[in-house]
């Protein structure tokens, strides 16, 4: 599986618990039929899981970096996108930030409304000018 498709599946998981108060292996359910192999199950599950370990912190910086927006007036797509992408930008050192930020572009492009992209985009882009000032926060 690509990283990718982990990807989408992560975030149609994600869409799901958040809608539905699933737990990440009924989401999993929800969000992929198909049969996944073992090693990109526990890839999925440990970057599902660590969304929601952290989401308080994740969302904090939502919240201040989308000036003039609740975070529950936020589409559920967006705030899942971005949720996503913060958190492989926080966590997973292995991925690069600008991947990061074009595949949540690429996903805003598939499931959000006509200004996900660009919305998503501009957030992205401020928390990476001001990454070093957020990790030394947390």
């Amino acid at each position: 599986m690509t990283r990718r498709s982990a990807r989408e599946i992560i975030f149609k998981m994600l869409f799901a618990y958040e809608s539905g108060e699933n737990t990440p292996e009924e989401s999993l359910s929800i969000a992929w039929e198909k049969p996944i192999e073992e090693k990109d199950k526990e890839y999925i599950l440990r970057v599902l899981e660590g969304i929601i370990k952290n989401l308080g912190l994740i969302d904090g910086i939502i919240q201040k970096y989308t000036i003039d927006w609740k975070l529950e007036r936020l589409l559920l797509t967006d705030k899942t996108l971005l949720r996503l992408a913060i958190y492989e930008i926080l966590f997973l050192e292995e991925i690069p930030e600008g991947v990061s930020i074009n595949e949540a572009v690429e996903l805003a492009k598939v499931y959000g409304d006509s200004k996900s992209p660009k919305f998503i985009n501009g957030v992205l882009g401020a928390i990476v000018r001001d990454l070093d000032k957020i990790k030394k926060n947390i």
